[in-house]
């Protein structure tokens, strides 16, 4: 019943675990209380009572129990006056779901016999600018969030009891689906709750439609498309999509998409960039979450029945890439009259760092006037195939217009690359070295052809 782990869940997971270890070294000298499993928790609890009694001065991973709820701390100290909790988040900011957590945390620790001080969370500090070595003090920021934590005790309480009730339940809850699926996070079960929804021609796939609508629409029972009554009151612009979806036809806007087809002009150079956002900074004036452009695959074609030549670059894991990277584009796109990209996201976002720097900024802004998006026509409804629908992920524009489909790559996503990064900056093995480099390279070669594939695709379908 329970959704398997995502690859971006789990590079969540490890990315939120890294952030902890590193920030442990904010307090030396702990005892590490982890459990060998989740299953073995109960040591845990017993470790954690013994170290609390014998006031040891740092305690990571510490576990208590309290009327059937279990709760980790991440670094428990002990100072003159009484315990101080830290919570480690690898945010830039505390959200609420963050104050909930720690003061679900908070009423396990203070009702299983631990008096707290002071509960605080540790986060990321966005402006943090990374000198020569990293410095902990600067690049986390540590709040004091006792006084909610302490308010929201009561509430704390009644959620415990109404949790237990259905945890100990014979029957799953009866509660149907709604926005409250992806809220905070999205649920572990929302596979199983949602499999009554059609994978295709549900009103979910209506991207024009806010999820409040969708949801008004499924509280009607009025889940497939096909199923809205043309009087049931919507957006010009929503019901516009609806009948493109109901003739089944292959469509273009005749006027807008012929006007960005006449925007691509020869020679042209098709980009592919491959990107890292780590938490922790990792070079000499980066900041948290910068965007490190670290490989990038380039087919350069003269004119539109001209045979692609394509380049490839990728930067060692020990310098900052983004410069190695702008240099690479500028060489392998000049005397290109376009850029070509595919993406749902700001273009070209990962070279914001350098526009303080005015001889780059130029250059940047050169690329920047000749880029053209072709995530573009297919968002904004200047052309629609039924085969793509409104999904517009790369991976299902491949499938629904390619005779050979998908490629088959060792790295199978985004998330993945971004990995293979990182295990590059950490692995010393050459051979595995040389592995992962190749792999990186076929995922992006393959991606940069998806991207070729889907401009001469729309070529083609101008009238």
């Amino acid at each position: 019943m329970r959704d398997r782990l995502s690859t971006e869940q789990l590079a969540k997971f490890k990315r939120g675990h890294d952030v902890g270890i590193l920030a442990q070294k904010l307090f030396p000298g702990g005892v590490d209380l982890s459990p060998e499993s989740p299953l073995k928790y109960d040591k845990a609890i017993q470790q954690t009572a013994k170290h609390i009694k014998k006031k040891t001065p740092v305690i990571f991973e510490a576990a208590f129990q309290y009327n059937g709820v279990l709760a980790a701390l991440d670094i428990l100290v002990f100072k003159e006056n009484g315990w101080y909790a830290y919570e480690v988040k690898s945010s830039l900011s505390i959200s609420h779901t963050f104050l909930l957590d720690a003061s679900l945390q908070y009423y396990v620790i203070r009702n299983s016999g631990v008096e707290l001080k002071e509960f605080n969370i540790i986060y990321v500090n966005e402006s943090y600018v990374k000198n020569d070595n990293l410095e902990l003090s600067l690049l986390f920021n540590i709040e004091n969030v006792t006084t909610q934590v302490r308010n929201n005790e009561e509430f704390v309480n009644s959620k415990v009891e109404i949790f237990k009730k259905v945890v100990s339940g014979y029957k799953e809850p009866d509660i149907d689906i709604g926005e409250h699926c992806d809220i905070p996070y999205t649920c572990d079960y929302k596979g199983y709750c949602w499999n009554k929804i059609p994978a295709k021609g549900s009103v979910f796939s209506l991207d024009k439609l806010s999820k409040k609508e969708r949801f008004e629409l499924y509280k009607y029972s009025l889940v497939k498309i096909n199923s809205i009554p043309d009087s049931y009151p919507l957006s010009n612009e929503v019901r516009f999509q609806i009948n493109l979806y109901k003739k089944k036809k292959i469509w273009n806007d005749d006027l807008k998409f012929a006007q960005f087809i006449s925007r691509v002009k020869y020679p042209v150079c098709i980009i592919h960039i491959a990107v890292n956002n780590p938490a922790i900074p990792l070079f000499p004036g980066n900041r948290p979450y910068q965007q490190l452009p670290f490989a990038a695959g380039i087919l350069y074609q003269k004119s539109e029945n001209d045979k692609p030549k394509y380049s490839y670059f990728i930067d060692e894991p020990i310098n900052d890439p983004t410069f190695h990277c702008l240099e690479f584009l500028t060489e392998h796109s000049t005397g290109s009259k376009s850029i070509i990209v595919f993406s749902d996201i700001k273009e070209w976002s990962c070279f914001d760092c350098i526009h303080t720097i005015s001889d780059k900024k130029e250059i940047l802004n050169n690329i920047k006037e000749k880029t053209i998006n072709l995530y573009e026509p297919f968002t904004n409804l200047y052309h629609y195939n039924p085969k793509i629908g409104f999904d517009y992920k790369i991976e299902n524009i491949i499938k629904s217009i390619s005779e050979n489909g998908l490629s088959r790559t060792i790295i199978k996503n985004d998330t993945e690359l971004s990995d293979a990064y990182a295990q590059l900056r950490t692995d010393t093995d050459i051979f595995r070295i040389s592995e992962i480099k190749a792999n990186i390279e076929d995922y992006i070669k393959v991606a940069t052809d998806y991207d070729y594939q889907i401009l001469k695709y729309l070529e083609s379908k101008l009238e």
